[in-house]
C-alpha cells in the first residue's frame, strides 16, 4: 500500500539520519500513525485521511528515547 511504502521510505530516511533499531522505529512509526488517525491498525485509515496519514509519515520524528 501507499502508506506501507511511506513508512519504509519515511524510518529508512530518519535511519540515515540518527544511530536506532529498525525494529523498534518501525513500531513507534505505526503506532504513533495509528493514536494519530484513531485506528486499530494502518490499514484501517480512511480514504479521505490517506493524503493527510502521507503527511504525517514524511513528516515523522522519533521520539529521543528511541535513539541509541
Amino acid at each position: 500500500s501507499k502508506l506501507q511504502k511511506a513508512v519504509s521510505t519515511g524510518v529508512f530516511q530518519r535511519l540515515g539520519v540518527v544511530d536506532a533499531e529498525r525494529k523498534l522505529m518501525f513500531s513507534a512509526i505505526y503506532r504513533d500513525l495509528k493514536d494519530r488517525f484513531g485506528v486499530a491498525s494502518y490499514r484501517d485509515v480512511k480514504r479521505k485521511d490517506l493524503k493527510n496519514a502521507l503527511l504525517y509519515v514524511q513528516n515523522w520524528i522519533e521520539k529521543a528515547e528511541l535513539r541509541n
